[in-house]
């Protein structure tokens, strides 16, 4: 199987997302929060500490902060952080950095991992880091929710988004 190798370098670096936000290249953007994401936020019967990694232009953080939740949003491109930051939400810290290097301070901190269309944007290499730094962050009751996709798309199409094989990531997780 032929894998675009140069696809998994480009997603390594933050000018690659940075270009995606400037020349408005974000195909994954919903314009507002994930619908799946406001009805399970409706069954929290309590305020609950949030990390959104890769949350883009941060639909899903702002939705949530505005129920009162403490929300921590990251993103590697700085410019989507930029504009998240311009909206100025309280509940909401809005970090520019790479996920796979956040500060030990994030550990065991969140009650919830919220999960869309990050997992397929990395390098597949990384998978499995991935998988131990989300669990890294949750404290010990957290949970992990999310949407993963596409699981139709051969990993060697390249991307992103990269396909993910449903029962190769089940068995990682």
């Amino acid at each position: 199987m032929f894998i675009k190798r140069t696809d998994y370098d480009k997603v390594n670096k933050s000018d690659f997302w940075d270009d995606k936000y400037i020349n408005n290249e974000h195909k994954w953007d919903i314009s507002g929060p994930t619908p799946g994401f406001v009805h399970w936020s409706q069954t929290l019967k309590s305020t609950r500490k949030i990390i959104v990694p890769g949350c883009g232009n941060g639909y899903d953080a702002i939705h949530l902060a505005s129920q009162g939740h403490d929300v921590v949003a990251v993103d590697f491109s700085s410019k989507a952080i930029d504009n998240l930051k311009s909206k100025k939400i309280d509940n909401l810290n809005a970090v520019s950095a790479d996920y796979f290097t956040l500060p030990l301070e994030f550990n065991n901190k969140f009650d919830y991992f919220l999960e869309y269309t990050f997992l397929c944007a990395i390098n597949p290499d990384r998978r499995m880091e991935y998988i131990k730094k989300s669990f890294d962050l949750l404290n010990s009751k957290g949970k992990y929710v999310g949407f993963l996709f596409p699981v139709s798309k051969p990993l060697n199409e390249g991307g992103p988004p990269f396909g993910l094989d449903l029962e190769e990531i089940i068995d990682m997780f």
